[in-house]
């Protein structure tokens, strides 16, 4: 699951063309973590942090 992650975060950082895609991925990607994780799993509330913290800090990436 990690690796899958990882590569769905590279395939959206690649296409970002503006801050409007770059907030959609980051919905996508939200919603793609919902979908395939339980809400209660230490994992996604990591991601879900991580998610928030991109939200602030998008040139980090």
């Amino acid at each position: 699951m990690l690796i899958s992650v990882r590569n769905l975060v590279a395939v959206f950082y690649k296409n970002v063309n503006s801050w409007h895609l770059w907030l959609q991925n980051i919905f996508i990607y939200y919603a793609f973590i919902s979908i395939q994780l339980p809400r209660s799993s230490v994992f996604a509330g990591h991601i879900k942090y991580q998610i928030y913290f991109l939200q602030a800090s998008p040139q980090r990436l």
